[in-house]
């Protein structure tokens, strides 16, 4: 397990050497038919589209398959069924995002994926869990126990890249 302070060393690594990283932790977890509890930690929407695009394609090299799962929009009642929906973990990757918009149990979504961290170890699940600096430091103080099973912290906290923003500001302008 990484401590704390480990992410902001990584921080200062470049884009490809933090997504190398990842990738690692990821490539180990396969390799080794392990879980991997991954927290990301990106700075905008635009940096997580990104690192996840650039996820996605070494995930295809790996031989797995990414499956995006959103909490966003879940009923409170359905919070506890997303977890069917971690299906085939021995060949895929989970990205899951919208973790501060899920409500259930007095911690939200936190509090419901605490529950669920024993789960998600028995069954060997690799998971990308997307987190804003806010939504990390809720988590952290929400639901300890989690904080502990997470088996590394990687942040992207960079500007998007320029020529992303200039193609989006174009586009923003045309419509």
């Amino acid at each position: 397990m990484t401590s704390v302070a480990a992410p902001t060393a990584e921080a200062r690594a470049s884009f490809d050497e933090r997504l190398g990283i990842l990738m690692d932790e990821l490539e180990l977890a396969v390799k080794w038919q392990r879980p991997c509890l991954v927290l990301v930690v990106y700075s905008s929407e635009y940096v997580r589209a990104d690192v996840q695009a650039a996820l996605e394609n070494e995930l295809v090299d790996l031989g797995q398959k990414s499956v995006r799962l959103s909490v966003k929009d879940r009923d409170p009642d359905d919070l506890k069924s997303f977890f069917r929906e971690f299906r085939d973990p021995a060949h895929s990757v989970f990205l899951v995002d919208g973790l501060r918009w899920g409500a259930g149990n007095e911690n939200g979504a936190y509090g419901t994926i605490s529950l669920q961290r024993e789960y998600l170890v028995e069954r060997q699940v690799r998971v990308v869990f997307w987190l804003t600096a806010n939504e990390i430091c809720k988590l952290m103080h929400a639901v300890p126990d989690f904080w502990t099973y997470r088996h590394r912290v990687i942040e992207f906290v960079e500007s998007p890249k320029a020529e992303i923003q200039i193609r989006r500001s174009r586009c923003a302008r045309r419509c």
